[in-house]
């Protein structure tokens, strides 16, 4: 039985001589580290313990095939690291690569790297000239052929710079020497002056100048703060992204790069098992990669990183990466808007332009930091409404704004995202948190994604949805019963689009959507539809799409070079916006220059079984047949003439008399 403290005390005042029973009764009192002590010994202990997670039913064992049940939480993952990470493997970066060089890694033992952080070279921001590097592969006739086939940037004259020569070669070549293509055939063959063609493994290099637009390479630019925004060799984003001002962004739109603590699993004396905890970020699951020579990257490198419980799986590091777009000319916003040639019949109606974005206008300018670099390519449209390709000119080489690719809070967490998942290759996104007329929280499942900034809320779910090079403006919804391949390329104004059940549909340079007027001049929606349904194996190559309330079903078409479908189709008296089921419906079509309706009153129109004559001179300038019609059709089935390129379609009378009418003629 334990004496009151107390008592001892008093027993061991000074002065006083203490008995052998008080000794022992003193030494008694206390538990002797060779004792166990109970439990029921220690103060709430038992509860602690029954609230405590089990962790026996959790792991580090992770696997993207898991539940979020199967994840720790943050107190788990803390009460794992305190219990199965050893004080002797809590260590830096540095720490860890001396253990894994000197392959004194424990297999199946616990690391937490305490200082990990995500180092890149920010996009756009190396004005270098580009390098390539080519290796011979075979040869014939005294030429070479490459590994990577055609080259169409080694033409007559170009310099190239050996870098590798194969193992064993003996020969007078070195490397750092440099030679010209001295003859090329088809591109695809080549002669070197030095004669290194049939030297098979050999490797070389060559450079091309940076920007297509005659900015000189080796720029230098710096902000009004000083701060580097472009260099040659890159700016990385540690050096800049600091919770400061930098080029158009205030401090609050500049969050620093954050040190994160991660755990990883020795699978050998000298490698990590691939997947890998977040510590800082509890419900993060990672995969890591240790640093690379050479790379900037200098910490390692997080090749995925998902979590269950918020629906967001990338492979790229979600909570840091940031990627850059400039603010573009007026004159490109005007390009980019359709609105850089006059209001004509093509163009536009009543002198508003047709085939342009609502939200987003020549007054948001803050919607127009779009250009991923300084000769970014889009697309727009010439006085006849065909496509042209053109390079969008930035407004100041400091004006830009480097986003995340969806929303986060100063804590690195994501704002109104429903989900986000892409299971393929994933560079270079944007989704601007500019609010639309249609606005959806974000919720993006695509097989692949590049190179494409979103100025709206997105919502794509669908299954092998594939799209890169592209610009959206305003809304977007792709429809979850998309359920095969889709690629979207320069895609501009969307005023609201779903496609249903596509299959290998490829829409290609096109401008989908129109402005609010029609036909009638009468106001339409702020939401016009436009529905492209059951695409089966169709392309749709230079294709500028539009109408307000439509609906396309396209069965097998190949429709390449310029296709436009502008038109309004009321189907109810009560309400001339009303067109449930209005469609046009094509079976079957190859149309090599496809048709103009402009501004036509069409009503479930077929094209059945079309094929256009391919030495067929289309009349119009625009090197396409131009209709203007007035004729209000509803359940009729329109054809085509494939030689004169007539419309027209079948009308019976009262007495059953069969009636061949002309729909529309081309114009001349």
């Amino acid at each position: 039985m334990a004496t009151n403290i107390n008592t001892i005390l008093n027993w061991f005042k000074t002065g006083k001589k203490p008995t052998q029973e008080q000794f022992w009764s003193s030494w008694q009192s206390f538990w002797h580290k060779d004792e166990t002590i109970p439990q029921s010994s220690i103060t709430n202990l038992v509860n602690s313990l029954d609230a405590k997670e089990n962790l026996s039913n959790k792991s580090l064992t992770l696997s993207s095939l898991s539940t979020n049940n199967d994840y720790p939480s943050s107190k788990t993952v803390y009460d794992f690291v305190n219990e199965f990470v050893k004080t002797e493997n809590n260590l830096n970066t540095e720490d860890i690569l001396n253990l894994v060089e000197s392959n004194s890694l424990i297999p199946g033992n616990y690391y937490l790297i305490n200082d990990f952080q995500t180092i890149y070279t920010i996009n756009g921001s190396d004005s270098s000239p580009k390098i390539t590097t080519k290796r011979i592969d075979s040869f014939i006739a005294n030429l070479a052929a490459l590994k990577d086939g055609y080259d169409y940037n080694l033409v007559l004259g170009k310099n190239v710079t050996i870098t590798k020569l194969p193992e064993g070669y003996s020969g007078p070549l070195t490397v750092g020497s440099s030679t010209t293509v001295s003859f090329v055939d088809q591109y695809y063959y080549f002669r070197f002056a030095n004669g290194m063609q049939n030297v098979l493994g050999l490797e070389f290099e060559y450079s091309m100048p940076r920007y297509s637009n005659g900015i000189a390479d080796n720029l230098m630019i710096n902000d009004s703060n000083g701060k580097p925004v472009i260099r040659p060799g890159g700016v990385l984003n540690i050096e800049v992204h600091n919770n400061t001002q930098y080029m158009d962004m205030l401090a609050n739109e500049n969050p620093g790069v954050p040190l994160e603590s991660i755990i990883l699993k020795a699978k050998s004396t000298n490698e990590f098992e691939l997947e890998g905890k977040s510590i800082t970020y509890a419900d993060d699951v990672i995969e890591y990669r240790l640093p690379l020579a050479g790379s900037v990257a200098t910490k390692g490198k997080i090749l995925r990183r998902y979590n269950n419980a918020l629906n967001i799986d990338l492979k790229i590091d979600w909570r840091v990466q940031r990627y850059r777009r400039w603010k573009i000319s007026a004159d490109s916003i005007l390009k980019i808007l359709n609105q850089d040639q006059p209001v004509t019949s093509l163009t536009g109606f009543d002198g508003v332009y047709q085939f342009t974005a609502t939200q987003s206008s020549t007054a948001t300018q803050e919607r127009f930091y779009i250009a991923s670099d300084l000769d970014s390519k889009s697309v727009t449209i010439d006085a006849n409404t065909k496509i042209i390709d053109f390079t969008m000119e930035v407004s100041a080489y400091d004006q830009a704004k480097d986003f995340t690719i969806f929303k986060l809070d100063q804590d690195h967490k994501p704002v109104n995202i429903k989900m986000m998942k892409v299971s393929g290759s994933f560079d270079n996104i944007v989704i601007q948190n500019n609010l639309g007329e249609l606005n959806f929280d974000t919720a993006v499942d695509a097989e692949e994604l590049s190179n494409t900034t979103f100025v709206c809320s997105a919502v794509i779910n669908g299954t092998f949805i594939k799209i890169s090079d592209s610009l959206f403006l305003d809304s977007l919804f792709f429809s979850p019963t998309c359920k095969s391949i889709l690629s979207i390329s320069k895609t501009k104004s969307l005023p609201f689009f779903i496609i249903s059940t596509a299959s290998c549909s490829e829409i290609s340079n096109c401008v989908i959507g129109i402005n609010t007027n029609n036909y009638t001049g009468d106001p339409a929606p702020s939401v016009r539809w436009l529905i492209i349904e059951n695409v089966q194996s169709s392309t749709l190559e230079r294709v500028l799409l539009g109408a307000s309330s439509v609906n396309y079903n396209f069965n097998n078409s190949d429709i390449s070079n310029s296709t436009l479908f502008f038109y309004h189709a009321p189907r109810n008296e009560y309400s001339p916006f009303y067109s449930k089921n209005s469609k046009l419906i094509f079976n079957n079509c190859l149309m090599v220059s496809m048709s103009i309706f402009n501004r036509a009153n069409l009503a479930n129109a077929i094209f059945n079984n079309i094929t256009s004559n391919v030495f067929y001179t289309p009349s119009s300038a625009s090197g396409r047949d131009l209709y203007i019609n007035s004729t209000e059709l509803s359940e009729i089935q329109i054809q085509m003439n494939k030689y004169n390129h007539k419309l027209f379609y079948e009308e019976r009378d009262a007495s059953d008399v069969l009636t061949v009418k002309t729909y529309a003629t081309p114009l001349p």
